[in-house]
């Protein structure tokens, strides 16, 4: 391994093992901490190696030019009139721009080579994680606490993420990694992986995990497709008429309410980060959205936030994503990539992986891992 991908590796391998560096921390401030500090270093390494100048990205630029711009303004506008820093306005730009930087790593400096490699150690990091899972049914975890006080009273298996749903939601994007190697031993993994995010009990995952197995059966075995295309309409269909299955947590409730509250600026959208603010102010325990500080519905949450123009944006960087995919299908390190990504998508209608570094981190390799891929020189 070259020193960039030992870099690489101990950043994405060491991401869900960040709380344990820092206990005094919470998981997603640890988590965040971590992933900072390494996209600093990683970041100030890169000026020292070659760069290509990799595939155009006009919907990305566009969107973090937008980001920007909202942010602005609302500095503008808060300084103007009650003449005060609003400092914490600019934590969601830093996060953005915290992405943006990631985004340009992995799409300007990895080969194809470097993703095989990184993934790898990720496969790795997951294998510890399960092993954690197995200590936890066991009761043997005396470092790890799950984040949700209601669950602390009970065995629950939880991993190094502190939450079963997002548990296993890190095991279901980590399954295309599992089975993207290619030795045969990686098999009995993707077994206890497929067996930890069914002991989850997250609806969200175990479709997730579906989802992988049918995308990989799609791509691996062609005479499949059409079956698979019959099932998922299915699933979809049953979907459709159960809403109930969407709703373990009050989330439509919750939807309605936050459109109430927010559908007089859905052009330009409330600010980067605004939904975490409106969930300070709600004191009403009566309230559908009561300490909500996420809508657990990623393309909802753009939409209040950064309006139908932002929204837009991001619909044209999935579109363009995918176009990209048609065209590199048959590579099975960009199924691989698909597959993280369609699960990462599929999982941000229903739960916020976009707001968890440690889910965020492998929704990035599956988005920008391909941009790497198809940029990279023949």
């Amino acid at each position: 391994m070259r020193i960039r991908e030992v870099g690489w590796a101990l950043f994405l391998a060491g991401l869900p093992f960040a709380h344990f560096l820092w206990p005094k921390l919470d998981l997603s401030h640890a988590q965040a901490t971590w992933s900072a500090l390494w996209l600093a270093i990683l970041w100030a390494a890169s000026f020292g190696q070659p760069q290509r100048l990799g595939v155009p990205n006009r919907p990305l630029g566009l969107w973090i030019g937008w980001v920007a711009l909202t942010t602005w303004w609302a500095w503008l506008q808060t300084v103007l009139i009650k003449e005060v820093y609003p400092t914490p306005l600019l934590m969601g730009l830093v996060h953005a721009m915290l992405l943006v930087i990631f985004y340009q790593l992995i799409a300007q400096t990895w080969t194809v080579k470097t993703l095989q490699e990184v993934c790898r150690w990720i496969a790795r990091a997951c294998l510890v994680v399960m092993g954690y899972c197995l200590l936890q049914m066991a009761n043997l975890d005396q470092f790890l606490n799950s984040i949700d006080t209601d669950l602390r009273a009970h065995d629950v298996v939880v991993g190094t993420i502190g939450n079963p749903s997002q548990l296993g939601l890190y095991l279901a994007l980590c399954l295309p990694v599992l089975l993207a190697q290619p030795a045969m031993r990686w098999r009995w993994a993707v077994g206890l992986c497929v067996g930890l995010v069914l002991l989850t009990k997250s609806a969200v995952a175990v479709v997730s995990g579906f989802l992988v197995f049918g995308w990989w059966a799609c791509w691996q075995k062609p005479r499949w497709r059409m079956p698979l295309a019959v099932a998922v309409s299915l699933g979809f269909l049953w979907v459709c008429v159960h809403l109930s299955f969407l709703n373990p947590s009050g989330r439509l409730d919750a939807w309605q309410e936050f459109y109430r509250l927010t559908k007089s600026r859905l052009i330009t959208g409330w600010g980067f980060g605004f939904v975490y603010h409106l969930s300070t102010t709600i004191s009403d325990r009566a309230s559908p959205i009561f300490q909500w500080r996420h809508v657990h519905n990623a393309y909802f949450q753009t939409l209040i936030e950064l309006g139908v123009v932002g929204l837009g944006l991001v619909g044209w960087a999935i579109a363009r994503y995918w176009k990209l995919f048609w065209q590199h299908r048959r590579v099975p390190v960009a199924v691989m990539c698909s597959a993280i990504f369609l699960v990462f998508l599929f999982s941000s209608a229903l739960n916020f992986p976009d707001h968890r570094w440690v889910l965020g981190s492998l929704g990035m390799v599956g988005y920008a891992g391909l941009f790497a891929l198809v940029g990279e020189p023949c």
